[in-house]
């Protein structure tokens, strides 16, 4: 091989340089997404089972109890990182939840919490536009000696009078600290935020925060009740 060859061969080499590079740098960000997934799986697992709960990988399906009144269920919905526990009388379950939007999926973390005495509600962290559209609706329903939490929030329920009773100062101030959106339906409680999936590092604070959560709701509904 002459000259001529070898300094050919390295010029058409260098064409493909940018697009080895690109190859490259995609494939170490697949690798470090896939290692914290793994590593963020076995820490829940870790600390689900230190507690005595169960632990389940993945399903395509969980306890009907557990979604049939927050959850739409299609071909593509799976479920990863399900831990499952009682607390009192209540069954929770926590898990990822997958879900489709349009041709991109979604992932976020819900707790469920069955069994309160409550009305049904839907309440979810306020924001503009729909602070726009409740200037044109009476959907909302605001307390007038609580500014604070109707901002933050906004609180749709068909059993309006029931609900404001819930919804007393304390559980208000209560909720500004623990800032989700929430939902009530045939006496089962959804916890969430869209699109937000818990760390690992925050996962046995997120315990706390629910078994506070349950504590709170059950006080409102033996007032209530």
């Amino acid at each position: 091989m002459d000259f001529k060859t070898i300094i050919s061969s390295l010029d058409n080499f260098k064409k493909f340089i940018p697009i080895i590079l690109i190859l490259l740098t995609f494939f170490i960000l697949i690798s470090i997404v896939i290692y914290a997934r793994n590593k963020r799986t076995k820490k829940i697992k870790e600390i689900a089972e230190s507690k005595g709960y169960k632990f389940t990988l993945k399903s395509n399906e969980i306890d009907k109890r557990f979604h049939l009144d927050f959850l739409e269920i299609s071909f593509n919905t799976r479920f990863k990182n399900i831990v499952e526990f009682k607390q009192k009388n209540h069954k929770v379950l926590i898990c990822d939840y997958i879900y489709s939007v349009g041709r991109s999926s979604r992932t976020q973390t819900i707790a469920i919490i069955t069994n309160f005495k409550a009305p049904d509600f839907n309440l979810t962290i306020e924001n503009s536009r729909n602070r726009l559209w409740d200037k044109f609706s009476n959907e909302d329903i605001d307390f007038e000696d609580d500014e604070l939490f109707s901002y933050n929030f906004r609180l749709i329920s068909e059993y309006e009078k029931r609900t404001r009773n819930f919804f007393d100062s304390s559980l208000r101030q209560f909720l500004l600290n623990h800032k989700q959106d929430y939902k009530m339906k045939n006496n089962n409680l959804m916890i969430y935020k869209y699109y937000k999936v818990i760390p690992f590092k925050e996962f046995e604070e997120y315990l706390i925060t629910l078994n506070e959560i349950i504590a709170r709701f059950e006080k409102d509904q033996v007032e209530l009740y």
